[in-house]
């Protein structure tokens, strides 16, 4: 940016041939020859020496001008094809009385704060031009200058105090809602009730405030007040009355936990799996296994998170007996275990070559659809339904009419899509849904369970359907959490909702929001943090509104840990067992293969290509419980070579240790 002063002394019109303009020098050294200066009358160019070596943008439609105490902030529209602009103060007596000019660099600029340090009366008359750069540092001038019409800057009046309006508390935290008041924003200032000043925590533009991090069963004080902006300035309001409040104490509950139900038992000639449902108030599940059905042969295999509701032993030995034992237990208030009963299964491995269920039920369709709420907007549908078990996915039809030959085939989506939004409909119109689920079958056909339908029916213009509620708070599975020296992993137990908002806090006072993970994930992974410093975490669900917007829930309760030291000694994980491919099916265009379990968090999954001579990763399969993958779009009668490894995450979350290739699997698809 350039800014300098043309005196009245120094102007003189020139006439000129078509190349120039009217001229007016000024007199520094620093304007040499060829140089750029520019004096307008009230639209028209009187330039010095711009030499159009090119074409001139048009000139710059202005937006305003705000006259302010300290200096005029000025606001135009950018011009394409400009490379920047030139803006003036005039005398408004003319020229001649005295002018200022000031270049503005970058053509995507659009605001300018002259301040008034050059003596420049903020009564005088501002005009701003565009040019482009020309040859030889020349510059390409617009023909016409627009003129800034100029308001004064409405004077900040002092802003109400704020009342609260409600609040709660926990062990850990404290909320605040107040009254919404004619302002900028409000600042938040709290101290400890024994501490003699308060702190500033922040700004907000909300009427609600979460303060965390706070100690049990302390008393703190609590005040706000709200401002307005004034230029570079705040008014402030008055501060709020003082709100005292302690948190809560921590109390011993020792609550047992539900006791475990077993659902089922799917078997194969060396593996049992065992499924149970979720026990209440607890916060994961031990597990034994017994292998002789002595009761001193019980052997502890491993404590789970409360999402884990099964569990699979390989390696057993075909027609034989075995025991599972399982008790849920939940953590005290002093970080205690507390448990519930046992409750034991026993399963039996099938004949070599037979499996239980898998195999009974790969001719059994999936379940109907059950549709559970219909979110209307003006324009928009957005059906909902439960989850079906035993399936793969999802097929939708829609009809507009209502007739049953209007049917129209809309998409398939994986099992894990539980919504569908319809947009650009008509308002205060019917419309139907129908939606059946699928899986496949051990030849890779699709077998569909039953259709069903669900009429939804948009609303008047401007109207939208209320009947969405915020979904319940999310608790965070502390015990759960696993700390690396660069990553720190959660999970947490579902709610009904359309997903979740994962926050992270790496000061104690700035929340940053880092992902949206989809409804029927319980696990997240913060990756790239600082070594050996400490994190605050928290979540919240989220449903979805007919507009886009999204309702959120109560957020969880914060939870922090600190990374380990990067000259700490890490955990390496163990390299996983080697697994084989034990079955596989296939059609003329598609194969599905299946492999033993093995203690990992995945599987890589490769093909030999004949041209390259080289095997190509082909798959990553994530959880080491899921043991089948299918491969579509393959060539009839074509031979395919398939080879799988286990691998573990390390400790910093990225990086994998492999188990060994399992033998080569050679298919071939069938015949057309």
């Amino acid at each position: 940016m350039m800014m300098k002063k043309l005196s009245a002394a120094a102007l003189a019109f020139v006439m000129s041939m078509s190349t120039f303009a009217f001229a007016a020098y000024a007199d520094e050294k620093e304007e040499q020859e060829g140089s750029f200066a520019a004096v307008y009358s009230d639209t028209k160019l009187s330039a010095d020496f711009v030499y159009n070596t090119g074409t001139a943008p048009d000139a710059p439609t202005v937006v305003s001008a705000i006259k302010r105490s300290d200096g005029m902030e000025l606001k135009w529209n950018a011009v394409s094809g400009a490379n920047g602009y030139l803006i003036r103060a005039v005398h408004p007596s003319g020229e001649s009385m005295g002018m200022y000019y000031s270049y503005v660099t970058g053509g995507n600029t659009t605001s300018f704060f002259w301040d008034y340090m050059w003596n420049v009366n903020k009564d005088w008359d501002f005009f701003i031009s565009s040019y482009s750069d020309g040859n030889y540092g020349q510059k390409n001038l617009s023909a016409t200058a627009s003129k800034f019409t100029v308001t004064e800057a409405q004077t900040s009046t002092t802003p109400d105090k704020v009342e609260f309006t409600g609040y709660s508390k926990s062990t850990k935290y404290i909320e605040l809602d107040w009254k919404s008041q004619n302002c900028d924003g409000y600042e938040v200032s709290f101290k400890a009730a024994n501490s003699a000043d308060y702190v500033v925590l922040g700004v907000t533009t909300e009427t609600h405030a979460k303060i965390s991090q706070l100690q049990p069963g302390t008393t703190y004080n609590v005040r706000i007040r709200a401002y307005r902006n004034n230029g570079a300035n705040k008014i402030y309001g008055a501060y709020s009355e003082e709100k005292t409040l302690t948190t809560d104490s921590v109390t011993d509950n020792n609550a047992v936990p539900g006791d475990i139900n077993f659902n089922k038992v799917v078997a194969t000639e060396d593996s049992l799996r065992y499924y149970w449902d979720p026990a209440s108030n607890c916060d994961g599940y031990q597990i034994y296994f017994n292998e002789t059905g002595n009761s001193t042969d019980w052997k502890f295999i491993a404590n789970v998170n409360s999402s884990t509701l099964d569990y699979r032993f390989t390696g057993l030995d075909n027609e034989s007996n075995y025991w599972i034992s399982v008790r849920a237990y939940r953590y005290n208030a002093s970080g205690t275990p507390v448990y519930g009963n046992w409750t034991n299964k026993q399963g039996t491995t099938e004949k070599k070559g037979k499996t239980s269920e898998i195999e009974t039920n790969s001719t059994t369709p999936p379940a109907a659809v059950s549709f559970k709420k219909v979110v209307a907007g003006e324009d928009s549908l957005r059906y909902y339904w439960d989850p079906v078990s035993n399936c793969d996915g999802y097929q939708i039809y829609f009809n507009e009419t209502g007739n049953s030959t209007d049917w129209k085939f809309v998409a398939n989506v994986n099992n894990s899509t539980l919504d569908y939004k319809f947009t650009n409909l008509d308002s205060e119109s019917n419309y139907w849904i129908s939606v059946r689920a699928y899986k496949y079958d051990k030849s890779g056909n699709p077998l569909y369970g039953s259709w069903t339908n669900k009429q939804g029916t948009t609303e008047k213009k401007g109207k939208t359907t209320e009947n969405v509620t915020a979904p319940a708070a999310v608790s965070i599975n502390t015990r759960n959490a696993t700390v690396s020296y660069d990553t720190i992993s959660v999970s947490w137990s579902p709610v009904d909702c359309d997903g979740y908002e994962m926050w992270i806090n790496e000061t104690g006072y700035e929340w940053k929001q880092v992902a949206t993970v989809s409804s029927s994930t319980t696990s997240y992974r913060f990756n790239k943090l600082k070594p050996n410093h400490q994190y605050w975490f928290t979540l919240c669900a989220f449903n979805k509104l007919a507009n886009g917007d999204i309702l959120r829930g109560s957020f969880s309760t914060n939870y922090t840990a600190t990374t380990l030291s990067s000259s700490s000694p890490q955990p390496v994980a163990v390299k996983p067992a080697k697994t084989e491919f034990t079955s596989f099916s296939r059609t003329s265009n598609a194969i599905r293969l299946n492999w033993t379990a093995v203690n990992c968090d995945g599987y890589h999954i490769y093909r030999y290509n004949y041209n390259t001579k080289a095997w190509e990763r082909v798959a990553v399969v994530n959880g080491g419980n899921v043991t089948t993958k299918r491969f579509a779009n393959l060539n009839a009668e074509t031979t395919y070579v398939f080879k799988i490894r286990a691998f573990k995450y390390g400790t910093n979350g990225t990086s994998k240790v492999y188990g060994e290739y399992s033998s080569p699997k050679y298919v071939t698809t069938k015949k057309k």
